[in-house]
């Protein structure tokens, strides 16, 4: 999974040579956004991937996995 993590990441890399080629300022500035937000969700994906699954399940009050 964290390989899925480092190829995304190559490819938002890419992207930045578009940004150099934009033209006007209102499309740059939108693409910066759009870039910021997709970074973030990016980080948060990582962030997921390096915790254990176990750790976004819910348990119940005797810490088993809750199952339904």
């Amino acid at each position: 999974m964290a390989q899925m993590a480092i190829d995304v990441r190559r490819g938002v890399s890419y992207t930045y040579a578009i940004r150099f080629h934009l033209k006007g300022i209102k499309r740059q500035v939108f693409f910066d956004h759009m870039i910021q937000n997709l970074e973030a969700a990016l980080d948060a994906l990582q962030r997921k991937l390096d915790n254990p699954w176990v750790t976004f399940t819910e348990k119940d009050d005797l810490g088993r996995l809750y199952l339904g």
